[in-house]
């Protein structure tokens, strides 16, 4: 103390420590607290009516005030310093009081204000005098305060100063019950309290109710009781115990909760945590407490705390059960909101501000609450037991669980070897340190890292995964308990082993692969009358790899390029009978070409009403409708190859025919298309259901992990995945590519001015069959959808397509008759394709009338090959009208250079094999193919929709515009706009 004294000493100046010394003797500065850390020191200032408050630090030699100096110290503090100092010598000079209370002090002369309170009307009532010592032979004198005593702040003391702002006018008078607590705090440390003459002590602790606990059966009874230590009660709020007045406080307890204390409560034998811990020092904070039971557990300030139970969970993750306990080890958890003791002994005190403070932090670290468990999956469980779980230290209970989840730096890059094992094949993967199954498993569900069998976990090599993972994943799928996979499956995986692991059967399926220059030329069949092109070769050299293996293919060359003919090569060059699946209208043509290039192989078309199987025959030519009607008879067949023509027939998995396909029995497979996939990827799925069965996998799974992918951001992953897939046992070649000698094909867009009369009725028609088509979006009704958009494409290209109208003459027919009639002049031919026959029924009487020779071929013609001789025929009619349907498909007509499409669609793979009829080889000719389009129309946002699905990602196999995705209900409502 004496080192702050002398601090304090040079911070001031010599004028302020001088009227520090004078305060002192004045009796203005006196010591009110002091314990190890700090003192508190009242300095008053004559004329001032409250005093100022002194800190002292004697430790930190510093020092504070509330006078708001900006002196490094002032008078008040230097006066403080001072007072501490005479105290602590034991002297009196400047400190007119040593203690509180109104002790005198050993300086008698200061006058002293006397409060005198008396009895009256069992209340109280107080009066003020001023108290003057004896001087010499004069005895002590006393006079009523009649003025304030800011004036001689000198000598009172602050509680003089406090009772005489709470009374007011209130001198002489009954004190209301609500003044007493203010009155009695200042009465405690007044100068001199009086009652009826005699000197009493006031203390500005309250004295009320005791709440006393005693024992009740088993559990124990609370109720609220006079405090024995009163003795006297006044009315208006004091009560008197033994020399000391104290204030009665005024609502320590609510009505509610005061009356429910006088009643009395109980609190059983599993309630006596919440009475130890929470009850009874929540009401000790308001009155005493009288314990009269000797079974009560001790009560503990244990702090509580976060407790942490981990344990380990199902399928590689960590269970964490966060809770709030008091005690290490706890003696008590908070179950939600109730307090659960562990065990008899002790009984903590809640601390609820703490426990929101670890609700809080429990919230923050762990993202839940007291009391939840929480799941982690492996990732969070690592970044857990990583980041979150040190900070809890010494509160964990099953870090052994916690300790599994680490992460570990290591490649684990699968490596894939097969084995020849009898005839079949076996795989082996090595995870490098992790399961191979757990590996495929973790990728799967979208984890980034998977356990290691020496413990932890290790990044999953992500990029190696998302080449090669789907494939994998086939594996798992197609592997049987001793680890042998199907033919297909082993040549899939041929990419993933290394070439000097690989037997030499396997080492042959590389070559699938990776690319077909390295396939063995093909023996041709003898008696072949036709000179096959180079990509004609390699095509027949494909299929014998392909059947060699036992494996089926996919041969989806462009449209003219011959896969007829490569598919009887392949037939002609094994022994027994196969079975060749064709559309009807490309029946004989089949027969036809086998003829042709194969005169020694025998066939049977199996068509017609009086059909027969010939038991003989090497080569039989049904139709799809026939072999959904016939699949029994066909299916007990053993036949050696089973091709179908046109395959996109069977795009469909649900429907009958896709189902009759799948159970023809035969030794090899062999698909045949131009457009393996039209409208969505479960049509290539549907594809190899047949060719290659298994190979894709489920069709569950294979929608949800590369069809559903489109549009979305795994597009490109997904399928480059299938182009890897399908590769070996799918051959595209585009005529761009294989045959440059093919003249120029040249995309045109003519556009057809509707009257007037006919733009009133398709604005009208537009307006229904919107609200038609939002209704049936709304409602998922997918045929009131088509209903819709045929009605508006209708009134696009002809008045008379709509119901009930008989109209003859539209725009668009006009610009056809002048553009056919110009193309006859000048020595061209024409297809003319529809999608609607009641559109040719429009069409066909206005070439009569213009003199244009035509000739016609939809779905009810019956001899449909002499129709196209007819056409073919170098005196051929100048326009061949056909249905989309029945002639855009198989059909050879290049004697036509001009197609002309009257109602575009939003598919362009339709439009495409359209056009391919007469672009193919054999042409001569440069090919114009021209979409008559109706200005204004909805006609115009099927060609731009056109484009888009052109341009959408190269898909399934590689090819740029064989993917369009379904129709989406914002695409439908655009076309009406």
């Amino acid at each position: 103390m004496s080192q702050l004294l002398e601090a304090i000493r040079e911070a001031v100046e010599d004028k302020v420590w001088s009227a520090a010394v004078r305060l002192c003797r004045q009796g203005c500065a006196r010591i009110v607290e002091e314990d190890e850390d700090e003192i508190r020191a009242s300095v008053r200032i004559p004329g001032r009516p409250l005093p100022h408050e002194v800190f002292l630090w004697p430790d930190d030699e510093d020092w504070g005030c509330d006078c708001g100096s900006r002196a490094d110290a002032c008078v008040h503090v230097a006066a403080a310093a001072i007072a501490h100092k005479q105290r602590s010598r034991g002297g009196a000079e400047g400190d007119s009081r040593a203690g509180r209370g109104g002790t005198p002090s050993a300086t008698p002369a200061a006058p002293r204000v006397v409060h005198a309170l008396r009895r009256a009307d069992r209340g109280l009532s107080i009066e003020r005098y001023i108290e003057h010592p004896a001087a010499g032979d004069m005895p002590p004198q006393r006079r009523a305060i009649t003025g304030s005593l800011a004036r001689s702040a000198a000598w009172c003391s602050p509680g003089d100063l406090e009772v005489e702002s709470a009374l007011l006018t209130r001198i002489g008078r009954r004190v209301p019950a609500e003044l007493w607590p203010r009155l009695m705090k200042g009465l405690a440390e007044a100068s001199v309290v009086t009652l009826d003459g005699r000197p009493i002590r006031c203390s500005a602790e309250p004295r009320s109710g005791v709440v006393r606990v005693k024992d009740d059966g088993d559990g124990f009874h609370v109720q609220l009781v006079r405090d024995p230590r009163i003795e006297e009660v006044f009315v208006g709020g004091v009560v008197r115990c033994g020399e000391t007045l104290h204030a009665v406080p005024r609502k320590l307890l609510d009505d509610r909760e005061r009356q429910v204390l006088l009643r009395g409560l109980h609190f059983g034998a599993h309630e006596v945590g919440r009475l130890v811990g929470e009850f009874l020092p929540r009401v000790e904070r308001k009155l005493s407490t009288d314990i009269r039971t000797e079974r009560l557990p001790t009560a503990a300030a244990d702090p509580p705390r976060l407790h942490l139970l981990v344990e380990e969970g199902r399928s590689d993750s960590l269970e964490v059960l966060p809770t709030i306990v008091y005690g290490d080890p706890p003696v008590a958890r908070v179950d939600r909101d109730r307090l659960v003791l562990l065990g008899r002994q002790r009984v903590p005190i809640r601390d609820p501000k703490k426990e929101e403070k670890l609700r809080k932090q429990c919230s923050r670290f762990l993202g839940t609450a007291p009391g939840r468990r929480s799941v982690l999956d492996t990732e969070d469980a690592i970044r857990f037991v990583a980041g979150n779980l040190p900070r809890f230290r010494g509160s964990v209970e099953g870090r052994e669980h916690a300790a599994r989840f680490r992460l570990v730096e290591r490649d684990l890059t699968p490596r894939v070897q097969l084995h020849e094992d009898d005839g079949h094949y076996r795989v082996e993967l090595d995870g490098d340190g992790a399961d191979p199954d757990a590996m495929v498993a973790a990728w799967q569900r979208g984890a980034s890292v998977v356990p290691l069998l020496d413990g932890g976990f290790a990044p999953l090599p992500m990029d190696w995964l998302r080449d090669n993972g789907w494939t994998l994943v086939e594996l798992m799928d197609a592997k049987d308990d001793d680890g042998r996979v199907p033919v297909h499956t082993a040549a899939a995986l041929a990419g993933l082993a290394e070439p000097e692991a690989l037997p030499p059967s396997l080492a042959r399926l590389r070559m699938l692969a990776q690319d077909f220059d390295g396939l063995p030329a093909a023996a041709l069949p003898s008696g072949l009358q036709a000179e096959l092109r180079p990509y004609q070769q390699r095509g027949v050299d494909w299929l014998a790899f392909l059947r060699d293996a036992e494996l089926g293919g996919l041969l989806a060359d462009d449209m003219g390029l011959g896969k007829t003919l490569q598919a009887l090569v392949a037939i002609a060059s094994v022994p027994g009978p196969s079975l060749v699946v064709a559309p009807t209208s490309v029946l004989r043509n089949w027969q036809a070409e086998t003829h042709r290039f194969l005169p020694g192989v025998s066939v049977c078309l199996y068509h017609g009403p009086g059909r027969t199987l010939d038991p003989d025959a090497q080569l039989v030519i049904t139709s799809y409708a026939l072999l959904r009607r016939d699949i029994d008879r066909l299916a007990a067949v053993p036949w050696q190859y089973a091709v179908l023509d046109e395959a996109q027939a069977i795009k469909n998995p649900d429907s009958q025919v896709s189902k009759a396909a799948r159970r023809i029995e035969a030794r090899h497979r062999l698909a045949l298309t131009g457009t393996p996939v039209e409208n969505r990827l479960e049509e290539l799925w549907s594809l190899f259901a047949f060719v290659l069965p298994g190979f894709l996998g489920r069709r569950e799974a294979f929608a949800e992990r590369v069809a559903d992918a489109i549009g979305g951001p795994d597009q490109h992953q997904a399928l480059s995945w299938l182009r890897r897939r399908v590769r070996p046992f799918v051959l595209r070649r585009l005529k761009r590519e294989v045959a440059p000698e093919l003249p120029a094909r040249t995309e045109m867009v003519v556009h057809c001015e509707l009257s007037t009369d006919e733009r009133k009725l398709y604005d009208a028609v537009r307006l229904t069959s919107l609200d038609q088509l939002r209704a049936a979006i709304g409602a998922k009704r997918t045929l009131g959808v088509l209903e819709a958009l045929l009605r508006l494409r209708q009134a696009a290209c002809h008045p008379g397509l709509l119901p009930g109208r008989e109209d003859r003459d539209s725009s668009k027919l006009d610009v056809l008759i002048q553009q056919l009639s110009n193309l006859a002049n000048q020595g061209h031919r024409a297809l003319v394709f529809s999608q609607w026959t009641s559109f040719l029924d429009l069409v066909e009487p206005k070439l009569e009338a213009a003199g244009i020779t035509n000739c016609r071929l939809d779905g009810s013609t019956r001899d449909r090959q002499a129709v196209v001789d007819h056409f073919q025929a170098e005196d051929g009619p100048t326009a061949f009208l056909l249905s989309l349907k029945a002639g855009g498909t198989g059909l050879n007509l290049t004697a036509a250079d001009y197609v002309f499409h009257l109602d575009p669609w939003w598919n362009p793979a339709v439009e495409d094999q359209a056009v391919d009829r007469a672009h193919r080889i054999g042409q001569t000719r440069p090919v114009f193919s021209v979409r008559l389009v109706s200005a204004g129309t909805v006609e115009e946002r099927i060609v731009a929709l056109q484009q888009t699905k052109r341009e959408l990602a190269k898909a399934a196999i590689g090819d740029e515009g064989v993917l369009a995705s379904r129709l989406s209900s914002d695409e439908l409502l655009a076309l009406f706009d």
